[in-house]
């Protein structure tokens, strides 16, 4: 009597089934399976095209064939019961961003956001997928659009930074990305633009003649400078924004004045401190008075006004902003620099985690103050 032949099988019937067996004995081995209907019969043999003749192998096999049916039936049942899967594309990628976050943006904010959104919706194509977008590709965009619009680097700098930070957003909150598709290579640009910082040495000169032009002028000169933040977040600040201590103030920066829509603290110290508690007992509800100082009055009066009578050349697009940049220069390498200024995506996280780390920032400030003292 012939022994019988070997024959062995996996997954579920109707659904996974795969089966391998023998047509006679020490043959190669064959395996079978059924999709969309229609069986299919076929030879196993390895990558390198030779037959299998190992049981142990080709139930292996057959294992890995049944999982891939059973992923396909379930993709069908999930599409048959909520419809087809959405890709991840561009387009879903930003409109899902905006959605979650357009709330926290001040107006202007949010208007730059979505310029950056149609730009790149449309150099890119909604439907693209994350995939497929790649740091080079990302570049060469935004390098022909620059050509084409006579874009400066920190303009170029800016459309790059919104879809990296999209990307980032897709592969941290979202999880429609892995880690290698976040763009996180693409390449930022210098602008080094020479003169546009204040030296150490001027703003020892200029603090001083700021806060002789008017206090309102003083105090946001060395909040700028010993906080790293912008103007038009310092000039806006209420006096139940600034808490008072004994050697110290902090100042709770509240959502509204920050480009990524986070709250977060930093400490002054020295003279921004004693200004601070000046200011306290003026009038109005803002530091800066009964409401916030115009732009105007802080750029082109109180800043031009300072630098003349402290014997500073004035350099075009520099003002508030140079004491911003200096503070970056002065700060590289200390503890607390980023948590201090709030400019980074990951530091505005870290201030959620440990906005009561204080001594950090207190040391910022206090190296800071004491660059700029007199005397």
């Amino acid at each position: 009597m012939a022994a019988k032949l070997w024959s062995w099988n996996t997954g579920r019937r109707g659904v996974s089934r795969v089966r391998v067996y023998e047509r006679y004995a020490d043959s190669p081995l064959q395996v079978e399976w059924h999709l969309d209907g229609k069986r299919y019969q076929k030879s196993l043999h390895t990558h390198t095209g030779h037959v299998i003749r190992d049981k142990q192998v080709a139930m292996r096999v057959a294992e890995r064939m049944s999982a891939t049916l059973e992923g396909r039936y379930s993709r069908r049942m999930r599409e048959a019961l909520l419809g087809p899967a959405l890709k991840n594309t561009v387009g879903r990628l930003l409109e899902r961003l905006h959605t979650a976050r357009q709330e926290q943006w001040r107006p202007t904010y949010k208007r730059d956001q979505d310029r950056f959104r149609l730009f790149w919706t449309e150099k890119l194509g909604a439907a693209t997928l994350l995939t497929d977008v790649s740091p080079e590709l990302v570049e060469e965009v935004v390098r022909r659009s620059s050509t084409e619009a006579g874009w400066s680097p920190a303009t170029r700098n800016r459309y790059k930074r919104y879809l990296v930070d999209s990307f980032s957003f897709a592969e941290r909150k979202a999880k429609l990305i892995d880690p290698k598709h976040n763009l996180s290579a693409v390449d930022f640009e210098d602008p080094a633009s020479k003169g546009r910082a204040f030296t150490v040495a001027e703003l020892q000169r200029l603090l001083p003649a700021l806060e002789a032009v008017d206090v309102r002028a003083g105090w946001l000169g060395h909040v700028l400078w010993q906080t790293g933040r912008r103007l038009t977040a310092a000039r806006t600040l209420k006096k139940e924004h600034v808490q008072l201590e004994s050697d110290h103030a902090v100042i709770f920066w509240p959502l509204e004045t920050d480009k990524a829509g986070k709250e977060g603290a930093s400490v002054v110290v020295g003279r921004a401190l004693e200004l601070a508690r000046v200011l306290h007992r003026k009038a109005g509800r803002y530091m800066t008075g009964k409401a916030p100082a115009e732009l105007d009055l802080c750029e082109k009066d109180w800043f031009p006004a300072a630098e003349k009578a402290a014997g500073i050349k004035h350099v075009d697009g520099r003002a508030w902003h140079g004491i911003k940049r200096r503070y970056s220069s002065e700060t590289k390498g200390l503890i607390g620099r980023d948590k201090q200024s709030g400019t980074l995506e990951a530091t505005l996280r870290s201030v959620y985690e440990q906005d009561d780390d204080l001594d950090a920032k207190s040391a910022v400030a206090k190296r800071l103050a004491e660059r700029v003292a007199v005397g």
